[in-house]
């Protein structure tokens, strides 16, 4: 069964480091989800306890959507 919902960011971890991707495509992605009011491709996460989280699928925009926050915490704080 799938569930969609929203997550913070910080309950959130990537077995990818952000320096695996090239940096201003992050920040231009950061950019669109805070034109968009969030992602446009929801991440596929897995539980690892309560309230965390790890990326499946979508590294790429978790890093992004971590940047977004570093841009504006208020609008960027949760993910789908």
């Amino acid at each position: 069964m799938v569930d969609f919902f929203l997550v913070e960011t910080k309950s959130i971890s990537s077995s990818q480091s952000a320096s695996n991707f090239d940096q201003s495509q992050v920040d231009k992605l950061a950019k669109l989800i805070l034109d968009a009011d969030g992602l446009l491709r929801p991440l596929i996460l897995k539980q690892t306890g309560l309230e965390k989280y790890e990326v499946v699928s979508g590294h790429l925009e978790y890093h992004a959507a971590v940047r977004a926050k570093e841009k504006n915490a208020q609008k960027a704080e949760m993910v789908n």
